[in-house]
């Protein structure tokens, strides 16, 4: 719908959580080539049952998984195989913009 009223190239769109499925929700946006947001003012918890002490805890498992997760699919790219079927547009293979240790708001570039 976003593309037909705006264009493709007119928008970005992010995703974020509130509450315990907060890292799995903004995980699968940033797959899909989504800005994403963490924060304790959207949840408290780090994982399963584990408080978070801080945003910046927050900031630095969401960026791990994101380059984690880049770093595999550019292993599949180099491979000549595709990552598990999952649509991956916009999500190429730059870095988060946003120092570790602030609240989360950023935007994935390629």
């Amino acid at each position: 719908m976003a593309n037909k009223l705006f264009g493709e190239e007119n928008y970005e769109w992010s995703i974020l959580a509130a509450g315990r499925h907060q890292m799995s929700f903004v995980t699968t946006g940033a797959i899909l080539g989504g800005n994403v947001r963490v924060g304790l003012e959207d949840s408290l918890y780090l994982g399963k049952g584990e408080m978070a002490k801080s945003n910046a805890e927050q900031v630095t498992k969401i960026r791990r998984i994101i380059e984690e997760q880049r770093t595999q699919q550019t292993q599949d790219d180099s491979q000549g195989t595709e990552n598990a079927g999952a649509e991956t547009s916009g999500s190429g293979a730059g870095t988060p913009t946003v120092p570790v240790g602030e609240r989360l708001d950023f935007h994935l570039k390629p």
